[in-house]
């Protein structure tokens, strides 16, 4: 069964114009400008890092040179040697990183995509999100995803407590992105001992703090209630300190969890931007608070992540509401202590954003402005870098670097706060060095399976995937898992006849909890040509893997391991099989494959077969042209003079059962059409299978700039007056 349905789709790749298809005509695009992005870095050659300018109303300030900036490391003036200005996601960003870190760009992975989006990732902090600010923060994200997700983007959304599970991670399927937020229940972490009169985590750090009228007041009370206790005031002490320790745990919690995603996102290229939502915490120094605050802006500084803090509370007056229990005190004295309660409970938000190179947004009840500042004031940043002048410098033992625009007082520099090579070696410590040395069966499998389960894939072997749900008469409905690898030259290793490469292969399907839906693992052997044959290696090889799943939203993870030195690449995709048993208007996957030579005007029914190869990585050259193919699974029929047939087949003499089904087809670029089809009907012809209408396109790319794009199709059953549309992106290099 496997076997026939590969047969099927390697047939489409062959036959794609067997059924009625055309040229699409089309518009270019202007191409856009090349940028790029970072942190601060300590090498040998260089230290590298990225800043942002904005004016006094919070605006980007582009377009400064690198005469207009002063450096200064530990108060002396210092030569810029690298200066860049960059746009956020852009293709040439890694060049440009590179380039200012002194080092050659030269890699084996894959070169960044044009167009290839911003990284964005949103942390729920539900340790300290009440039921209201969830709700807030959960709006606030739904509309980014409806209005201001770009096309290219990248988002994930995690939390604290880890209650997103599996969706918590980084995709542009909005499908998945909305079921991840549906996720997302308000759990807040309730510090309370049970005693009167109750006491609030902000009074409990004053009495640590020994403030005299929050202390003296608990006393008071305390002395009440138990008139003959012994030293009063370490006893108020101790309830503060257990109270304390409960605010110190979920307070602890969230900054690891932050941490731990901070270090996974190191191997993301290009500059992240992250939202911490949260309605504020105490920062106890005299616990872990204030060392795990400066690991984590360092592990954020070598990862490339800019941290800007919401409080979701937005505007707020006091932090007490009629539910929360609060003392009776006529002197005033807690009521003056607590006017600092506020402040104090946002000043961790304001340090994490502030270290890390971003802000923090307070007291706006909408939101979404901050996330659309933010988004406005990291799209552009500057890059410099400096030679270190002292061997206590090469090692990061620098307290402070100072960067200013000269003469213009009126502008905000923001960038790191530096860190020490201490912080930067505890960082380190956490995430060694991959071992890369060949393993034997176990370890390869275990090698494939941490691929796979990575947060974030490897890509030492640029890894291609391509998903394609069909329904055919042979296997019914089911998912062609097709990946290609990229081969090296060094990947062949000489043999008796030909050169032989050997390449380790895994995948699994997950379900939306992350539970195991499918699987395989495999050894996949690539033979070059003999000498004789003087013909060059094989640079690609793929495989083909068929599944048999229920209706639902999976998520499909691939990995390759070479066998010769140990490189693993990977690569995920979400889909959507759908529940055809339900006779709704479906759409199969978007099948594409490329074909050299000069575009036709018209392919008609019956103009026979034109050669064409099967796209897995959906990247194609200017000069070859775009074929598509897809499948309409059940169309309503109805009568049609002409033909039709009862027994499911388009003929002549039964006017009763045929399909009226229109299709658009559009690409599009940055959300904006680019191609755009008239609305035409499908033609019906007597071999053609009602069950399964197919139509297929051919777009000529030549006028097309290069960039990443979506093609998008759209059918109307104008029988039964429904439509369904699928898309999938392609990129012209």
């Amino acid at each position: 069964m496997q076997r026939r349905l590969i047969r099927t789709l390697a047939s489409l790749g062959a036959t794609l114009f067997v059924f009625a298809s055309t040229v699409l005509a089309q518009q270019p695009t202007p191409t856009p400008p090349a940028q790029a992005d970072e942190v601060i870095r300590v090498t040998s050659e260089l230290v590298q890092t990225d800043l942002t300018v904005v004016d006094k109303q919070g605006s980007l300030v582009n377009g400064l040179k690198r005469e207009q900036f002063e450096l200064r490391v530990d108060k002396k003036p210092r030569p810029i040697l690298f200066f860049e200005q960059v746009k956020a996601g852009s293709a040439t960003e890694e060049a440009q990183l590179a380039a200012a870190r002194g080092v050659s760009a030269v890699t084996k992975t894959p070169a960044a995509a044009p167009d290839r989006g911003r990284t964005v990732f949103f942390y729920f902090d539900d340790f300290h999100l009440g039921t209201g600010s969830m709700d807030q923060g959960r709006k606030m994200v739904a509309r980014f995803i409806e209005r201001e997700m770009g096309q290219n983007d990248e988002i994930a959304i995690g939390s604290a407590t880890g209650q997103v599970g599996f969706l918590q991670q980084l995709t542009d399927n909005k499908a998945v992105l909305r079921l991840a937020l549906q996720r997302l229940r308000a759990r807040p972490f309730t510090v309370s001992d049970g005693q009167r009169p109750p006491m609030t985590e902000h009074q409990a750090l004053l009495i640590e703090n020994n403030d005299p009228g929050v202390l003296g007041f608990f006393v008071e009370q305390l002395l009440k209630e138990m008139p003959g206790v012994t030293n009063p005031e370490e006893w108020v002490k101790g309830r503060a300190r257990q109270i304390l320790e409960q605010a110190n745990y979920a307070t602890s919690n969230t900054l690891t969890t932050l941490d731990s995603l901070l270090g996974a996102l190191k191997n993301v290229p290009g500059r992240k931007l992250l939202f911490f939502i949260s309605d504020g915490f105490s920062l106890d120094t005299r616990r872990s608070g204030y060392l795990k605050l400066r690991l984590l802006t360092a592990q954020a500084a070598k990862s490339g992540v800019v941290i800007y803090s919401i409080d979701a509370r937005g505007l707020i007056a006091s932090l007490s509401d009629a539910s929360t229990p609060l003392a009776a005190d006529p002197t005033g004295r807690l009521a003056k202590a607590e006017m600092g309660a506020i402040s104090e409970s946002q000043d961790a938000l304001n340090a994490i954003a502030r270290d890390t190179g971003g802000r923090a947004f307070f007291n706006n009840n909408d939101l979404s402005i901050g996330v659309t500042k933010a988004i406005k004031e990291t799209s552009n940043y500057y890059l410099i870098a400096w030679h270190p002048e002292t061997e206590d410098q090469r090692s990061g033992k620098f307290n402070r670097i100072e960067i200013t625009v000269i003469g213009r007082p009126d502008l905000v520099v923001r960038l790191r706060k530096t860190f020490t090579d201490k912080e930067l070696s505890a960082a380190a410590a956490k995430n060694p060095p991959k071992d890369r040395t060949p393993a034997g069966p176990k370890q390869t499998e275990n090698n494939l399976r941490a691929a796979i389960k990575s947060a974030y894939p490897p890509q030492a072997i640029a890894t291609s995937l391509n998903l394609g749900f069909l329904d055919s008469p042979e296997t019914g409905p089911s998912l062609a898992v097709t990946m290609q690898v990229t081969l090296d030259p060094e990947s062949f290793a000489p043999a008796e006849k030909e050169p032989v490469a050997h390449v380790d292969l895994g995948g699994v399907v997950y379900d939306t909890s992350g539970k195991v839906a499918g699987s395989f693992q495999t050894q996949m052997t690539v033979r070059g040509a003999s000498q004789e044959q003087n013909s060059s290696l094989p640079d690609n090889a793929s495989y083909n893997h068929l599944f048999r799943l229920k209706p639902g939203l999976y998520q499909v993870r691939v990995a390759a391991r070479d066998v010769k030195d140990g490189r693993l690449g990977s690569a995920r995709q979400w889909i959507e099989i759908p529940d055809l048993s339900s006779r709704k208007l479906a759409l199969s996957s978007l099948i594409l494959a490329k074909r050299s030579g000069q575009p036709t005007a018209l392919v008609k029914q019956g103009s026979g077969i034109v050669p064409a190869d099967l796209s897995i990585d959906h990247q194609f050259e200017r000069t070859t042209n775009l074929r598509f193919v897809t499948f309409v699974y059940n169309a309503a029929v109805g009568p049609n003079a002409g033909n039709g047939r009862a027994d499911g087949h388009a003929g002549s003499g039964n006017p009763q059962t045929q399909p009226d089904v229109a299709i658009q087809v559009q690409v599009l670029r940055d959300k904006q059409p680019v191609i755009t089809s008239p609305l035409r009907r499908i033609e019906i012809h007597s071999e053609t299978d009602l069950a399964r209408v197919p139509y297929a396109a051919e777009l000529p790319l030549a006028d097309l700039p290069p960039g990443r794009y979506l093609l998008q199709v759209t059918v109307i059953d104008r029988i039964a007056r429904t439509s369904a549309t699928n898309d999938t992106s392609f990129i012209i290099n």
